[in-house]
């Protein structure tokens, strides 16, 4: 078994960010005829080297060609999404890829990538306790905070959100230090 990874950089110079797509899913289809595991794939935004801004996107079309590899995306600076959004995104590409892909949610820890979605920090998401409450549903169901719905489908998993919560905070102190060495 093997693990493959992509971050779809593509300096310049180099080869066309078209022709880089494409090998990805033709390399993930092709790997998983040879044993592949998993296939990773990361998120920056505003990076000038073209690293994979929607990893959900690539994930989808690799879903759609492979059957049983599992996909990564590691990690989801999940202070720069929409929760909402997420969260149908999420469920959506559970649905195509069979529940075969997870998820590794972190903060993010380039200031300039705050910057590029409008938000400070980690903070400003929670908003008396946090807007919305994630769960796991057994069947297709609908939550809905301050007026927006997310519908969630059973494949996806999720977790207690006073534990994430506590996870995404020590991240985000975490993170913060880092930054600030």
């Amino acid at each position: 078994m093997f693990t493959l990874r992509f971050d779809m950089r593509a300096p310049v110079g180099g080869a066309p960010a078209t022709d880089l797509y494409a090998a990805a899913i033709d390399m993930c289809e092709w790997a998983e005829t040879r044993g592949a595991a998993l296939a990773v794939l990361s998120e920056h935004h505003g990076a000038h080297d073209g690293h994979l801004p929607v990893p959900l996107t690539l994930a989808s079309a690799i879903a759609a060609r492979t059957r049983t590899l599992a996909i990564l995306l590691a990690a989801v600076p999940i202070a720069l999404w929409d929760p909402v959004r997420l969260a149908e995104e999420i469920s959506v590409l559970d649905l195509i890829s069979g529940g075969r892909v997870s998820y590794a949610f972190g903060v993010g820890h380039r200031r300039e990538e705050y910057e590029h979605f409008g938000t400070g920090n980690v903070a400003e998401l929670r908003v008396d306790g946090g807007p919305y409450r994630f769960s796991y549903p057994t069947r297709r169901s609908t939550t809905c905070a301050a007026g927006d719905c997310c519908s969630l489908h059973p494949l996806c998993g999720g977790v207690a959100p006073e534990v994430a919560w506590l996870y995404l905070e020590r991240s985000a102190i975490a993170a913060a230090r880092a930054h600030d060495k």
